[in-house]
């Protein structure tokens, strides 16, 4: 009996260090092409994993700062968007070139740090992550997400005036 009771206790603390041990990329900064499109929690992990995807606009400069009280990466910019976090208890906010942020809204789900955290956007970026004191739930928070819209050049393509000429047309002479 002593053997098993042994046994389950290895067992046990051998679970609940692996679980301590979970890889959670809790510290994910998408790449300088990538945009961010969401994190989740689940209420057994420390922290949120971070998602990117990839885009064909890139960083222009970045800005670190704390996220224990928020994040509002507007105060950076116009165009700043959340990159990512960098361990910490900090976050990254990249302006994107290429781009100008336009509908920008709180949305209206709450979340809260204590329970189990699935903010997915897909085609929107998130500029605000809001905290909310309130006696129910100190921990909870709201997001703004803005959508992007794509702008080509800086410099626009002149239209020609005049078309350039038809090509000639072949004659017989050309193909003896």
């Amino acid at each position: 009996m002593k053997i098993v009771r042994g046994v389950l206790v290895v067992v046990f603390v051998l679970l609940v260090e692996q679980t301590e041990a979970f890889i959670i990329d809790h510290a994910r900064l998408c790449e300088a092409t990538h945009v961010s499109h969401g994190f989740r929690r689940d209420t057994f992990q420390k922290e949120a994993i971070h998602y990117c995807y990839p885009t064909n606009i890139t960083n222009g400069k970045c800005e670190a700062l704390d996220a224990r009280a928020g994040i509002d990466c507007t105060q950076f910019g116009e165009n700043y968007v959340l990159q990512g976090g960098l361990g910490k208890q900090r976050a990254s906010c990249c302006e994107k070139k290429g781009i100008i942020l336009t509908n920008c809204t709180i949305q209206p789900r709450i979340f809260s740090h204590d329970k189990d955290i699935d903010v997915m956007y897909f085609e929107r970026v998130l500029t605000k992550l809001i905290s909310i004191k309130s006696a129910a739930d100190p921990k909870s928070f709201e997001i703004e997400l803005c959508t992007p819209k794509y702008i080509s050049s800086t410099t626009p393509t002149p239209t020609p005036t005049n078309p350039p000429p038809p090509p000639p047309v072949p004659s017989k002479l050309d193909f003896q």
